[in-house]
């Protein structure tokens, strides 16, 4: 639902299925916390749709989910993994991911954004309050864990979190998401 959102607004977006290319089904498994298969995907990624015509090479953001969140948090962002001048993303999005595992955030980062959810107790209780001051943290109050998936509504994660959808938690997010993109990228139109 994403990328028909993201389209909607006028940004190409690009899906990146780092457990299935690699013959793994969802978390866990044997992969989920191995940030190297996360980081090459997403660079990966970038350099894919830079060298497309359509694309505005300069004005690409990565957007990760829970585990993918993980690894923008403790990997994408502090590892730095393009240097100065290389092609990077413009911004990045984290999506309940678990805040105490952001690592660091060194001065000149790209923007993050971080959307959490209240009832995910992996998540806002355990350090997203005390985010770096440049890390726009949002925090939705009454939401759980995959507050954006009907698919996973009612079910458990692997971490003990419940998984309820919620309509308006999902607009909410999609309203900081396009805020977000046009302050760092521009207008998608």
């Amino acid at each position: 639902m994403w990328t028909s959102y993201l389209n909607s607004i006028g940004y190409a977006a690009l899906a990146v299925d780092t457990f299935g290319a690699r013959g793994y089904g969802r978390c866990p498994n044997p992969i989920w916390s191995a940030s190297t298969f996360f980081v090459k995907d997403a660079y990966g990624a970038l350099d894919y749709l830079a060298k497309q015509p359509f694309i505005d090479a300069s004005r690409i953001a990565v957007i990760g989910f829970s585990v993918g969140a993980d690894h923008i948090n403790n990997s994408l962002i502090p590892w730095r993994v393009r240097g100065p001048g290389e092609r990077d993303f413009k911004a990045a999005i984290a999506f309940y991911g678990r805040c105490r595992s952001i690592g660091s955030y060194p001065e000149g980062s790209i923007p993050l954004m971080e959307v959490i959810a209240e009832g995910d107790k992996d998540t806002y209780s355990k350090g997203c309050g005390n985010l770096n001051s440049r890390i726009e943290v949002h925090m939705l109050a009454g939401a759980h864990h995959a507050f954006d998936s009907l698919e996973y509504s009612g079910k458990t994660d692997g971490a003990g979190n419940r998984m309820f959808y919620s309509g308006s938690a999902t607009t909410k997010a999609r309203e900081y998401t396009k805020a977000f993109l046009q302050k760092h990228l521009g207008s998608g139109r």
